[in-house]
């Protein structure tokens, strides 16, 4: 799949191990950034592959490389166009890399397994949904605020809230801004 961003292309892709990843990578002009090392048990390894345009002549790429044990979920990807930043959720962590530094900004790793990202444009923050509850963070990587409580089986976004189902039916709604639970 491709992606746009900025004034650059993302290529995404799949690979059936880690050598065949690694080899792609290795063969980047740009060199690249390898994610989820310290993963126990991988099984998935994906590739983000930035096709960078400098302004010079000539083909220049960089890579981001994503090692997880997928839990059957793919990694996602949230793209700040802003401050070029590709933030990226996988297993049990969330990683941004900065595309101008090619570099690792920050890493945080959730208390369960990360489902999926989501923001609201009035906020500042970026969230993530992970099994277990929702973790706040800053464009930094600060954590700002976690909620945790019984396995999430989905959610509803609104401008200042988000409400999460439970396992067993029960919903629990909380405030975006501080995490507050208010019904």
């Amino acid at each position: 799949m491709w992606l746009s961003f900025q004034q650059h292309a993302i290529e995404t892709h799949c690979w059936a191990n880690q050598s065949e990843m690694l080899d792609h990578l290795r063969h980047l002009e740009e060199s690249y950034v390898l994610l989820g090392q310290a993963c126990e048990a991988p099984s998935s390894f994906d590739t983000l592959t930035v096709h960078l345009f400098t302004g010079r002549p000539g083909h220049r790429r960089f890579g981001v490389g994503i090692v997880s044990d997928s839990h059957g979920l793919r990694p996602t990807l949230f793209i700040d166009q802003r401050r070029s930043v590709l933030v990226v959720g996988y297993s049990r962590y969330i990683s941004a890399v900065d595309v101008s530094r090619r570099s690792i900004l920050f890493e945080l790793e959730c208390p369960s397994v990360f489902y999926s990202f989501f923001c609201v444009p009035s906020i500042e923050l970026l969230f993530a949904v992970h099994e277990l509850g929702v973790l706040a963070f800053s464009p930094a990587g600060e954590r700002v605020w976690s909620f945790e409580d019984d396995i999430i089986t989905s959610w509803n976004v609104s401008s200042d809230t988000v409400e999460l189902v439970l396992w067993g039916g029960r919903s629990v709604c909380l405030r975006l801004l501080d995490g507050a639970v208010i019904r």
